[in-house]
C-alpha cells in the first residue's frame, strides 16, 4: 500500500484568504477577504498494489522472457468539486472515488548467428487500462476547448465524451427534415455543414445525445531493436509505436483559419466540400462567427477524433570498426566509425500531425492537443569513436 501525500498545507481547515472582485465601490472592484470551506474528513489517496511475473531463459540463454502483470487499485481519489458560481467561495478537494488500473508487459530477446553474422533481436511490447469503479455523484462532466471529459463509474478515467458525426448536409431538403443543434433553425445551415446523430430520436440535437468516443490513454505499446554485425561491420535500428490511441485534435489544425487566430488554411485541409466535392473530408468553408462555423467546429465532436497509432524508426545505425592489427600500429587500441539517423520514418494514418504529441500531463488531464509543441526532429549524424 502506498500513500499520495501530496495534499497541500491546511485544506482540512475552514481559513480566511483575500478575493478579487468581492466589493463594488462606485465603478471600481475591490478585493476583500472571504473564506474556503476546509475538509476535515480530508485523507490521503491510498493505492492498493499487486504483482506477478516470471523470467525465462531457454535455448542455452539465446532465448529470453520476461512476462509481468499488474494490478492496482486507488481508493480514496481526490476530485475537487462541481459547484455553481452563486455558491460565492471554494470548496476544497474530497475523497471522491475509486480506480483500478491493471497491465500486461511481455519482453522477448534471441540471439543466434547465420554464418560469420551475430544477429540479436529484442521485443517488447505492453498494455494497460484503467476503470472508475467509484465516484460520489456518478459522473462528472469537464469541458475545455469544446472537448468534453467523462468520469464516470464503469468507463476509464477522462473519456473523450461528445456527439457523433453523421456526415454532411448535402441538400436544403435534408436540413429541413433532419434534428438539428439546439438554437439552430434550418436556414442558418447549408449544405456542406456537419449533421449529427440524434442518439435519443428527440428531432433536436443537444447533450443528450452525446456518446462515449474513445480514450487518450495510449494502448498496445511496443518497441522492436535489431542489431547484427559480421567482422568489423555493426548495423542497429530501433522502432516503437502505439498500436492503438484516440487522439483528439482542436485549432488550426483541424478548423481552417481557426476564428481568425491562424488565418491559415492547411494543404491537408483543402479537401473540403463543395456541391463538386460532395464526398470531402472536411465541412465547406464557412465565415468566422456564422450559425455554420458554430454548428462544424463549436461543439464537441468525433471530427475532431483522430487515429493515434503509429510506428516510428527511431534510431538506426550504420557503424566500421578498424581492425585492430592497423590501429595498433598507430598507438590506438580501438577506432570505430558510424553514422546514424534519428526518426527517420514514421508509418502513420495521419500525416500532418506528429503521433507522439500530447499535451497531456502525467495524470490525462486537459482537453485535446493542439499540435502547438515543438515538432520531433529527424536527425542526421556521423561520429568517430577513438579508445586509446
Amino acid at each position: 500500500m502506498l500513500g499520495n501525500q501530496a495534499i497541500g498545507d491546511y485544506k482540512y481547515i475552514t481559513r480566511y484568504t483575500l478575493f478579487p472582485n468581492t466589493y463594488i465601490v462606485g465603478d471600481s472592484a475591490l478585493a476583500g477577504a472571504g473564506f474556503v470551506y476546509g475538509n476535515e474528513e480530508l485523507r490521503w489517496e491510498t493505492t492498493h498494489n499487486s504483482n506477478i511475473g516470471i523470467d525465462a531463459t531457454f535455448l542455452h540463454n539465446k532465448l529470453t522472457i520476461s512476462a509481468d502483470y499488474f494490478h492496482k487499485r486507488i481508493k480514496d481519489i481526490l476530485v475537487p468539486p462541481a459547484i455553481p458560481l452563486a455558491f460565492g467561495t471554494q470548496l476544497e478537494e474530497f475523497n471522491a472515488g475509486e480506480m483500478t488500473n491493471q497491465g500486461w508487459e511481455l519482453n522477448i530477446g534471441y540471439r543466434f548467428n547465420t554464418g560469420a553474422f551475430a544477429h540479436s533481436i529484442t521485443g517488447n511490447i505492453g498494455d494497460s487500462w484503467n476503470k472508475v469503479t467509484k465516484f460520489d455523484g456518478f459522473e462528472q462532466i469537464s469541458t475545455a476547448d469544446n472537448i468534453d471529459k467523462l468520469t464516470r463509474v464503469g468507463v476509464p478515467l477522462n473519456a473523450y465524451y461528445g456527439l457523433k458525426t453523421d456526415g454532411y448536409f448535402q441538400s436544403m431538403q435534408e436540413i429541413e427534415t433532419a434534428a438539428l443543434p439546439v438554437g439552430l433553425s434550418a436556414s442558418d445551415l447549408k449544405p456542406g455543414d456537419v449533421k449529427y446523430v440524434d442518439r435519443n430520436n428527440d428531432g433536436v440535437i443537444d447533450s443528450k445525445d452525446r456518446y462515449i468516443l474513445g480514450y487518450g490513454f495510449p494502448r498496445y505499446t511496443f518497441g522492436l531493436t535489431y542489431n547484427v554485425s559480421f567482422k568489423g561491420l555493426d548495423f542497429s535500428m530501433f522502432w516503437q509505436g502505439v498500436g492503438k490511441r484516440d487522439m483528439f485534435v482542436r485549432g488550426e489544425l483541424v478548423e481552417p483559419f481557426h476564428e481568425n487566430y491562424s488565418y491559415v488554411i492547411y494543404q491537408h485541409q483543402l479537401d473540403y466540400w463543395t456541391p463538386t466535392n460532395t464526398g470531402a473530408r472536411w465541412p465547406r468553408l464557412t465565415a468566422t462567427g456564422s450559425p455554420s462555423r458554430q454548428n462544424n467546429y463549436g461543439r464537441g465532436s468525433d471530427l475532431y477524433q483522430f487515429n493515434g497509432a503509429y510506428a516510428r524508426l527511431k534510431n538506426i545505425q550504420l557503424g566500421y570498426t578498424v581492425p585492430n592489427s592497423l590501429t595498433q600500429k598507430i598507438g590506438i587500441q580501438k577506432a570505430r566509425l558510424y553514422v546514424n539517423a534519428q526518426n527517420l520514418i514514421t508509418l502513420s494514418k495521419e500525416s500532418w500531425i506528429d503521433p507522439e504529441s500530447s499535451e497531456f500531463n502525467s495524470n490525462m488531464d486537459g482537453a485535446a492537443n493542439s499540435g502547438r509543441n515543438y515538432p520531433t526532429l529527424r536527425y542526421y549524424g556521423f561520429g568517430l569513436d577513438i579508445q586509446f
